[in-house]
Protein backbone atom coordinates (compact mmCIF):
# COMPACT_ATOMS: atom_id res chain seq x y z
CA UNK A 1 0.00 0.00 0.00
CA UNK A 2 2.98 2.25 0.77
CA UNK A 3 4.35 1.81 -2.37
CA UNK A 4 1.00 2.63 -4.29
CA UNK A 5 0.62 5.53 -2.56
CA UNK A 6 4.67 6.66 -3.49
CA UNK A 7 3.85 5.43 -6.76
CA UNK A 8 0.85 7.83 -6.94
CA UNK A 9 2.97 10.40 -5.36
CA UNK A 10 4.95 10.57 -7.82
CA UNK A 11 3.23 10.31 -10.42
CA UNK A 12 1.44 14.03 -9.64
CA UNK A 13 4.57 15.14 -9.08
CA UNK A 14 6.01 14.29 -12.74
CA UNK A 15 2.64 15.99 -13.73
CA UNK A 16 3.11 18.61 -12.14
CA UNK A 17 6.96 19.46 -13.29
CA UNK A 18 5.67 18.76 -16.77
CA UNK A 19 3.13 21.01 -16.53
CA UNK A 20 5.48 24.07 -14.99
CA UNK A 21 7.90 23.03 -18.27
CA UNK A 22 5.10 23.34 -20.57
CA UNK A 23 3.55 26.32 -19.16
CA UNK A 24 6.94 28.51 -18.61
CA UNK A 25 7.62 27.34 -22.52
CA UNK A 26 4.52 28.52 -23.69
CA UNK A 27 4.44 32.08 -21.36
CA UNK A 28 5.36 34.96 -23.56
CA UNK A 29 5.47 37.87 -20.29
CA UNK A 30 9.13 37.97 -20.19
CA UNK A 31 10.46 40.79 -18.10
CA UNK A 32 13.56 42.29 -19.39
CA UNK A 33 16.10 43.94 -16.92
CA UNK A 34 15.82 47.44 -19.57
CA UNK A 35 12.21 46.93 -18.80
CA UNK A 36 12.41 46.40 -15.12
CA UNK A 37 15.39 49.51 -14.17
CA UNK A 38 12.65 51.67 -16.18
CA UNK A 39 9.81 50.76 -14.24
CA UNK A 40 12.07 51.68 -11.30
CA UNK A 41 13.66 54.78 -12.40
CA UNK A 42 9.77 55.83 -12.53
CA UNK A 43 7.64 54.52 -9.97
CA UNK A 44 9.87 53.10 -7.02
CA UNK A 45 9.80 55.17 -3.99
CA UNK A 46 13.40 55.39 -3.94
CA UNK A 47 13.18 57.04 -7.01
CA UNK A 48 11.22 59.71 -6.22
CA UNK A 49 12.61 60.22 -3.54
CA UNK A 50 15.60 60.94 -5.69
CA UNK A 51 13.52 63.83 -7.21
CA UNK A 52 12.63 65.46 -3.86
CA UNK A 53 16.26 66.13 -3.86
CA UNK A 54 16.51 68.51 -6.46
CA UNK A 55 13.08 70.00 -5.59
CA UNK A 56 14.28 70.74 -2.08
CA UNK A 57 17.60 72.09 -3.29
CA UNK A 58 15.36 74.79 -5.56
CA UNK A 59 13.48 75.46 -2.94
CA UNK A 60 16.64 76.51 -0.64
CA UNK A 61 17.96 78.42 -3.42
CA UNK A 62 14.36 80.04 -3.66
CA UNK A 63 14.60 80.83 0.51
CA UNK A 64 18.43 81.92 -0.13
CA UNK A 65 17.21 84.42 -3.13
CA UNK A 66 14.36 86.06 -0.55
CA UNK A 67 17.12 87.39 1.83
CA UNK A 68 17.80 89.79 -1.63
CA UNK A 69 14.03 90.68 -1.68
CA UNK A 70 12.82 94.14 -1.72
CA UNK A 71 11.20 95.11 1.48
CA UNK A 72 8.36 97.31 2.12
CA UNK A 73 8.19 98.51 5.91
CA UNK A 74 6.02 101.17 7.77
CA UNK A 75 6.35 102.66 11.74
CA UNK A 76 3.30 104.52 13.19
CA UNK A 77 4.27 105.51 16.70
CA UNK A 78 1.90 108.11 18.64
CA UNK A 79 0.60 109.02 22.13
CA UNK A 80 -2.31 110.88 22.91
CA UNK A 81 -3.08 112.12 26.58
CA UNK A 82 -5.36 114.28 28.14
CA UNK A 83 -6.71 116.14 25.07
CA UNK A 84 -3.52 116.23 23.40
CA UNK A 85 -1.22 115.34 21.39
CA UNK A 86 2.27 114.54 22.73
CA UNK A 87 3.67 112.96 19.01
CA UNK A 88 2.96 111.13 15.76
CA UNK A 89 5.67 109.72 14.37
CA UNK A 90 5.11 108.45 10.53
CA UNK A 91 8.13 106.27 8.61
CA UNK A 92 7.64 104.19 5.66
CA UNK A 93 9.64 103.03 2.90
CA UNK A 94 11.34 100.27 0.91
CA UNK A 95 14.70 98.77 1.66
CA UNK A 96 16.65 96.78 -0.97
CA UNK A 97 19.55 94.23 0.04
CA UNK A 98 21.65 94.41 -3.79
CA UNK A 99 23.14 91.28 -4.52
CA UNK A 100 26.18 93.10 -4.07
CA UNK A 101 27.78 94.74 -1.23
CA UNK A 102 25.33 97.87 -1.38
CA UNK A 103 21.87 97.86 0.39
CA UNK A 104 19.23 101.19 -0.48
CA UNK A 105 16.49 102.16 1.29
CA UNK A 106 14.00 104.76 0.27
CA UNK A 107 10.76 106.22 2.37
CA UNK A 108 9.00 109.64 3.72
CA UNK A 109 8.72 110.82 6.84
CA UNK A 110 5.60 112.68 8.27
CA UNK A 111 6.34 113.77 12.28
CA UNK A 112 4.04 115.88 14.52
CA UNK A 113 3.39 116.38 18.28
CA UNK A 114 3.43 118.72 20.77
CA UNK A 115 5.97 116.92 22.45
CA UNK A 116 7.97 115.84 19.92
CA UNK A 117 11.56 115.39 19.77
CA UNK A 118 13.34 118.20 17.87
CA UNK A 119 15.58 115.73 16.12
CA UNK A 120 12.40 114.26 14.42
CA UNK A 121 10.92 117.07 13.24
CA UNK A 122 10.16 117.34 9.70
CA UNK A 123 8.52 119.91 7.08
CA UNK A 124 4.78 120.65 6.73
CA UNK A 125 5.00 118.17 3.74
CA UNK A 126 6.87 116.13 5.15
CA UNK A 127 10.18 114.22 4.32
CA UNK A 128 11.41 111.94 1.32
CA UNK A 129 14.81 110.88 1.71
CA UNK A 130 16.70 107.36 -0.47
CA UNK A 131 20.08 106.38 1.08
CA UNK A 132 22.61 103.78 0.80
CA UNK A 133 24.15 101.86 3.25
CA UNK A 134 28.20 100.54 1.99
CA UNK A 135 30.06 97.86 4.31
CA UNK A 136 34.00 98.60 2.94
CA UNK A 137 35.50 95.95 5.55
CA UNK A 138 33.36 92.90 6.55
CA UNK A 139 30.95 92.08 4.18
CA UNK A 140 32.40 94.01 1.37
CA UNK A 141 33.30 90.47 -0.89
CA UNK A 142 30.73 88.38 0.76
CA UNK A 143 28.14 88.49 3.82
CA UNK A 144 25.36 86.00 4.75
CA UNK A 145 22.99 86.49 1.82
CA UNK A 146 25.93 86.22 -0.90
CA UNK A 147 27.60 82.98 1.02
CA UNK A 148 23.68 81.54 1.54
CA UNK A 149 22.86 82.18 -2.31
CA UNK A 150 26.14 80.46 -3.73
CA UNK A 151 25.77 77.48 -0.98
CA UNK A 152 22.30 77.26 -2.15
CA UNK A 153 23.58 77.71 -5.87
CA UNK A 154 26.68 74.57 -5.24
CA UNK A 155 23.33 72.56 -3.37
CA UNK A 156 21.14 72.51 -6.60
CA UNK A 157 24.31 70.44 -8.03
CA UNK A 158 24.47 68.48 -5.37
CA UNK A 159 21.18 67.80 -5.24
CA UNK A 160 21.43 66.51 -8.83
CA UNK A 161 24.59 64.35 -8.59
CA UNK A 162 22.71 62.94 -5.05
CA UNK A 163 19.79 61.86 -7.19
CA UNK A 164 21.86 60.38 -9.52
CA UNK A 165 23.65 58.18 -6.88
CA UNK A 166 20.59 57.41 -5.21
CA UNK A 167 19.34 56.55 -8.54
CA UNK A 168 22.83 54.57 -9.26
CA UNK A 169 22.43 52.32 -6.34
CA UNK A 170 18.89 51.71 -6.49
CA UNK A 171 19.12 50.25 -9.82
CA UNK A 172 21.81 48.19 -8.80
CA UNK A 173 20.02 46.97 -6.19
CA UNK A 174 17.55 45.62 -8.48
CA UNK A 175 19.94 44.47 -11.28
CA UNK A 176 21.93 42.20 -8.65
CA UNK A 177 17.97 41.00 -7.15
CA UNK A 178 17.57 40.31 -10.87
CA UNK A 179 19.97 38.14 -11.43
CA UNK A 180 19.66 35.88 -8.17
CA UNK A 181 15.27 35.85 -9.46
CA UNK A 182 16.74 34.66 -12.84
CA UNK A 183 19.19 31.85 -11.45
CA UNK A 184 16.44 30.65 -9.00
CA UNK A 185 14.54 30.44 -11.87
CA UNK A 186 16.83 28.52 -14.40
CA UNK A 187 17.65 26.31 -11.49
CA UNK A 188 14.35 25.33 -10.77
CA UNK A 189 13.97 24.76 -14.32
CA UNK A 190 16.67 22.42 -14.74
CA UNK A 191 15.36 19.99 -11.53
CA UNK A 192 12.02 20.57 -13.01
CA UNK A 193 13.61 19.07 -16.14
CA UNK A 194 15.64 16.16 -14.36
CA UNK A 195 12.86 15.58 -11.69
CA UNK A 196 10.48 14.58 -15.21
CA UNK A 197 13.18 12.29 -16.77
CA UNK A 198 13.91 10.59 -13.21
CA UNK A 199 10.34 9.87 -12.43
CA UNK A 200 9.77 8.14 -16.36
CA UNK A 201 13.19 6.10 -15.85
CA UNK A 202 11.36 4.93 -12.50
CA UNK A 203 8.52 4.19 -13.64
CA UNK A 204 9.79 2.03 -16.67
CA UNK A 205 11.90 0.45 -13.84
CA UNK A 206 9.30 -0.76 -12.27
CA UNK A 207 7.41 -2.26 -15.26
CA UNK A 208 10.77 -3.86 -16.53
CA UNK A 209 11.68 -5.30 -13.13
CA UNK A 210 8.05 -6.54 -12.45
CA UNK A 211 8.27 -8.23 -16.24
CA UNK A 212 11.73 -9.66 -15.11
CA UNK A 213 13.45 -7.17 -17.69
CA UNK A 214 15.78 -5.99 -15.11
CA UNK A 215 16.77 -6.30 -11.22
CA UNK A 216 14.95 -5.63 -8.50
CA UNK A 217 18.17 -3.86 -7.56
CA UNK A 218 17.48 -1.32 -10.01
CA UNK A 219 14.13 -0.07 -8.30
CA UNK A 220 16.07 0.94 -5.35
CA UNK A 221 18.81 2.92 -7.71
CA UNK A 222 16.11 4.89 -9.59
CA UNK A 223 14.44 5.79 -6.90
CA UNK A 224 17.44 6.83 -4.94
CA UNK A 225 18.59 8.79 -7.71
CA UNK A 226 14.72 10.46 -8.13
CA UNK A 227 14.83 11.51 -4.32
CA UNK A 228 17.86 13.42 -4.39
CA UNK A 229 16.69 15.12 -7.49
CA UNK A 230 13.16 15.65 -5.61
CA UNK A 231 15.09 17.11 -2.88
CA UNK A 232 17.12 19.62 -5.25
CA UNK A 233 13.88 20.53 -6.49
CA UNK A 234 12.46 21.53 -3.10
CA UNK A 235 15.16 23.48 -2.25
CA UNK A 236 15.26 24.98 -6.25
CA UNK A 237 11.23 25.94 -5.35
CA UNK A 238 12.05 27.31 -2.14
CA UNK A 239 14.69 29.43 -3.31
CA UNK A 240 12.94 30.67 -6.37
CA UNK A 241 9.48 31.56 -4.33
CA UNK A 242 12.20 33.78 -1.83
CA UNK A 243 13.67 35.03 -4.78
CA UNK A 244 10.48 36.11 -6.12
CA UNK A 245 9.45 37.51 -3.31
CA UNK A 246 12.38 39.93 -2.53
CA UNK A 247 12.49 41.01 -6.32
CA UNK A 248 8.97 41.45 -5.95
CA UNK A 249 9.98 45.01 -3.16
CA UNK A 250 11.30 46.77 -6.12
CA UNK A 251 8.40 46.26 -8.62
CA UNK A 252 5.92 49.61 -7.82
CA UNK A 253 3.15 51.47 -9.80
CA UNK A 254 2.18 55.30 -10.89
CA UNK A 255 -0.03 54.70 -7.99
CA UNK A 256 2.41 54.19 -5.27
CA UNK A 257 1.62 50.90 -4.86
CA UNK A 258 3.56 47.61 -4.80
CA UNK A 259 2.37 45.43 -7.31
CA UNK A 260 4.76 42.74 -7.50
CA UNK A 261 5.56 39.96 -9.55
CA UNK A 262 2.36 38.13 -11.65
CA UNK A 263 2.51 34.59 -11.61
CA UNK A 264 2.90 34.56 -15.24
CA UNK A 265 6.06 36.74 -15.20
CA UNK A 266 9.28 35.24 -15.54
CA UNK A 267 12.97 36.48 -16.60
CA UNK A 268 14.38 36.39 -19.58
CA UNK A 269 15.86 32.81 -20.82
CA UNK A 270 19.15 31.47 -19.94
CA UNK A 271 20.91 32.64 -23.24
CA UNK A 272 20.22 36.47 -21.89
CA UNK A 273 22.54 35.89 -19.62
CA UNK A 274 25.33 34.42 -21.84
CA UNK A 275 25.55 37.89 -24.10
CA UNK A 276 28.92 39.36 -23.11
CA UNK A 277 30.09 42.79 -23.35
CA UNK A 278 33.71 43.67 -24.86
CA UNK A 279 34.08 45.91 -21.80
CA UNK A 280 37.93 46.52 -22.80
CA UNK A 281 36.16 49.32 -25.57
CA UNK A 282 33.93 51.01 -22.79
CA UNK A 283 37.14 51.32 -20.34
CA UNK A 284 37.15 54.60 -18.34
CA UNK A 285 40.75 56.24 -17.18
CA UNK A 286 40.94 58.18 -14.14
CA UNK A 287 39.97 61.30 -14.76
CA UNK A 288 36.87 60.45 -16.87
CA UNK A 289 35.79 58.18 -14.16
CA UNK A 290 36.29 61.00 -10.77
CA UNK A 291 34.85 63.39 -13.25
CA UNK A 292 31.42 61.18 -13.92
CA UNK A 293 31.40 59.54 -10.84
CA UNK A 294 28.13 60.75 -8.71
CA UNK A 295 29.05 60.06 -5.07
CA UNK A 296 32.42 61.72 -5.76
CA UNK A 297 30.47 64.77 -7.38
CA UNK A 298 28.21 64.84 -4.56
CA UNK A 299 31.61 65.46 -2.10
CA UNK A 300 32.94 68.29 -4.63
CA UNK A 301 29.81 70.10 -4.25
CA UNK A 302 29.98 70.05 -0.76
CA UNK A 303 33.23 70.54 -0.77
CA UNK A 304 32.41 74.26 -2.79
CA UNK A 305 29.90 74.67 0.29
CA UNK A 306 32.07 74.57 2.86
CA UNK A 307 34.96 76.72 0.66
CA UNK A 308 32.14 79.25 0.55
CA UNK A 309 31.83 78.73 4.43
CA UNK A 310 35.07 79.03 5.02
CA UNK A 311 35.64 82.48 3.05
CA UNK A 312 32.55 84.07 4.97
CA UNK A 313 34.52 82.75 7.84
CA UNK A 314 37.51 84.33 6.89
CA UNK A 315 36.02 87.78 6.03
CA UNK A 316 34.42 87.80 9.54
CA UNK A 317 38.50 88.91 10.71
CA UNK A 318 38.05 92.22 9.37
CA UNK A 319 36.52 94.78 11.15
CA UNK A 320 32.61 95.96 10.61
CA UNK A 321 32.89 99.15 8.81
CA UNK A 322 29.83 100.77 7.19
CA UNK A 323 28.80 103.82 5.29
CA UNK A 324 25.54 105.09 5.18
CA UNK A 325 24.55 107.76 3.09
CA UNK A 326 20.87 109.24 2.63
CA UNK A 327 19.98 112.40 0.59
CA UNK A 328 16.51 113.97 1.76
CA UNK A 329 14.18 116.70 0.22
CA UNK A 330 11.21 118.52 0.87
CA UNK A 331 7.96 117.82 -1.41
CA UNK A 332 6.54 120.75 -2.89
CA UNK A 333 3.04 120.83 -4.57
CA UNK A 334 3.64 117.56 -6.64
CA UNK A 335 7.28 118.28 -7.69
CA UNK A 336 8.91 115.96 -5.17
CA UNK A 337 12.52 116.84 -5.55
CA UNK A 338 11.59 121.19 -6.24
CA UNK A 339 13.29 121.26 -2.51
CA UNK A 340 16.51 118.70 -3.19
CA UNK A 341 19.89 120.00 -2.57
CA UNK A 342 23.29 118.58 -1.96
CA UNK A 343 23.64 120.10 1.27
CA UNK A 344 20.36 118.21 2.87
CA UNK A 345 21.73 114.59 4.06
CA UNK A 346 21.95 112.32 6.58
CA UNK A 347 25.13 110.35 6.90
CA UNK A 348 26.75 107.61 9.41
CA UNK A 349 29.77 105.95 10.21
CA UNK A 350 30.10 102.71 12.23
CA UNK A 351 32.76 100.81 13.42
CA UNK A 352 32.94 97.34 14.90
CA UNK A 353 35.85 94.92 15.63
CA UNK A 354 36.32 92.33 18.70
CA UNK A 355 40.18 93.15 20.20
CA UNK A 356 40.91 89.58 20.18
CA UNK A 357 38.98 87.45 17.77
CA UNK A 358 39.05 84.46 19.33
CA UNK A 359 35.51 83.43 18.21
CA UNK A 360 36.06 84.95 14.45
CA UNK A 361 39.46 82.76 14.81
CA UNK A 362 38.07 79.76 16.14
CA UNK A 363 35.17 79.56 13.35
CA UNK A 364 37.78 80.15 10.85
CA UNK A 365 39.97 77.07 12.07
CA UNK A 366 37.04 74.86 12.31
CA UNK A 367 35.53 75.68 8.72
CA UNK A 368 39.50 74.81 7.05
CA UNK A 369 39.57 71.90 9.18
CA UNK A 370 36.50 70.57 7.88
CA UNK A 371 37.61 71.44 4.10
CA UNK A 372 40.79 69.11 4.84
CA UNK A 373 38.40 66.18 6.07
CA UNK A 374 36.40 66.44 2.81
CA UNK A 375 39.34 67.11 0.75
CA UNK A 376 40.82 64.00 1.94
CA UNK A 377 37.66 62.02 2.12
CA UNK A 378 37.17 63.06 -1.80
CA UNK A 379 41.12 62.02 -2.50
CA UNK A 380 40.50 57.99 -0.49
CA UNK A 381 37.12 57.32 -2.15
CA UNK A 382 38.31 58.65 -5.37
CA UNK A 383 40.87 55.17 -5.04
CA UNK A 384 38.75 53.39 -3.55
CA UNK A 385 36.08 53.50 -6.10
CA UNK A 386 38.41 53.29 -9.23
CA UNK A 387 39.94 49.91 -7.87
CA UNK A 388 36.85 48.62 -7.11
CA UNK A 389 35.87 49.30 -10.43
CA UNK A 390 39.02 47.86 -12.01
CA UNK A 391 38.92 45.26 -9.65
CA UNK A 392 35.38 44.13 -11.34
CA UNK A 393 36.30 44.67 -14.94
CA UNK A 394 39.10 41.62 -14.28
CA UNK A 395 36.56 39.95 -12.50
CA UNK A 396 33.88 40.07 -14.98
CA UNK A 397 37.03 38.88 -17.86
CA UNK A 398 37.54 36.28 -15.88
CA UNK A 399 34.11 34.89 -15.24
CA UNK A 400 33.95 35.68 -18.92
CA UNK A 401 36.27 33.47 -20.20
CA UNK A 402 35.14 30.79 -17.45
CA UNK A 403 31.85 30.69 -18.74
CA UNK A 404 33.02 30.01 -21.79
CA UNK A 405 35.26 27.30 -20.89
CA UNK A 406 32.72 25.43 -18.99
CA UNK A 407 29.75 25.83 -21.73
CA UNK A 408 31.60 23.49 -23.84
CA UNK A 409 32.07 21.20 -20.89
CA UNK A 410 28.57 21.23 -20.43
CA UNK A 411 27.95 20.07 -23.83
CA UNK A 412 30.23 17.15 -23.41
CA UNK A 413 28.46 16.22 -20.08
CA UNK A 414 25.34 16.36 -22.10
CA UNK A 415 26.92 14.22 -24.46
CA UNK A 416 28.15 11.66 -22.17
CA UNK A 417 24.80 11.40 -20.40
CA UNK A 418 22.75 10.42 -23.93
CA UNK A 419 25.50 8.12 -24.56
CA UNK A 420 25.32 6.00 -21.24
CA UNK A 421 21.50 6.26 -21.91
CA UNK A 422 21.98 4.29 -25.14
CA UNK A 423 24.23 2.06 -23.60
CA UNK A 424 21.99 1.42 -20.82
CA UNK A 425 18.92 1.10 -23.15
CA UNK A 426 21.10 -2.01 -24.85
CA UNK A 427 22.20 -3.54 -21.75
CA UNK A 428 26.03 -2.39 -21.72
CA UNK A 429 25.87 -0.30 -18.77
CA UNK A 430 24.47 0.28 -15.51
CA UNK A 431 21.68 2.46 -14.28
CA UNK A 432 24.00 3.66 -11.69
CA UNK A 433 26.75 4.88 -13.89
CA UNK A 434 23.54 6.54 -15.72
CA UNK A 435 22.14 7.98 -12.88
CA UNK A 436 25.80 9.39 -11.88
CA UNK A 437 26.14 11.10 -15.52
CA UNK A 438 23.07 12.20 -14.98
CA UNK A 439 23.96 14.33 -11.45
CA UNK A 440 27.11 15.38 -12.87
CA UNK A 441 25.18 16.75 -16.18
CA UNK A 442 22.99 18.43 -13.28
CA UNK A 443 25.60 20.01 -11.32
CA UNK A 444 27.26 21.31 -14.68
CA UNK A 445 24.58 23.07 -15.95
CA UNK A 446 23.89 24.85 -12.30
CA UNK A 447 27.48 25.63 -11.82
CA UNK A 448 27.63 26.98 -15.58
CA UNK A 449 24.28 29.06 -14.95
CA UNK A 450 25.81 30.26 -11.61
CA UNK A 451 29.09 31.47 -13.90
CA UNK A 452 26.36 33.16 -15.89
CA UNK A 453 24.82 34.75 -13.29
CA UNK A 454 27.70 35.94 -11.10
CA UNK A 455 29.68 37.31 -14.83
CA UNK A 456 26.16 39.27 -15.42
CA UNK A 457 26.97 40.94 -11.67
CA UNK A 458 30.64 42.10 -11.91
CA UNK A 459 29.28 43.48 -15.18
CA UNK A 460 26.94 45.61 -13.92
CA UNK A 461 28.88 46.16 -10.58
CA UNK A 462 31.48 47.75 -13.23
CA UNK A 463 28.55 50.12 -14.28
CA UNK A 464 27.85 50.58 -10.83
CA UNK A 465 31.14 51.54 -9.61
CA UNK A 466 31.64 53.91 -12.61
CA UNK A 467 27.76 55.66 -12.01
CA UNK A 468 26.55 54.48 -15.24
CA UNK A 469 23.56 52.55 -13.77
CA UNK A 470 21.07 55.18 -13.87
CA UNK A 471 21.40 55.87 -17.26
CA UNK A 472 20.66 52.45 -18.62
Amino acid sequence: MNDLNTWILRFLLTCFALQSAEMYAQQDSLLTLPEILKRVRSYHPVAKQADIQTMMANAELLKAKGNFDPIAQSVLDQKEFADKSYYSILDGGVKWASPFAASFKSGYEFNRGLFLNPENSTPSAGLLYAGISMPIGQGLVIDERRAARNSAKAGINLALSKRQDMLNKICYEVTLQYWEWFRAFHTRQIFDNAFANASQRYEATVINAQSGDRPAIDTVEARIQLQIIETGLNQAILEYRNASLIFSNYLWNEDNVNIGLRPFERPGRENEAAQFVNVTNQLLNEQSFISGQPYLEQLRQKINQLEIDRKLKQDKLKPVINLQFNPITEAIGNNLLAGWSVNNYKFGLEFKMPLLLRKERGDLKLAELKLMENNLELENSAVILFNNYKAYINEYLALQEQALIFESAVTNYQRMFEAEIRLFQIGESSLFIVNAREQALINARIKYLELLVKSQKAYYTILYYAGLMADL
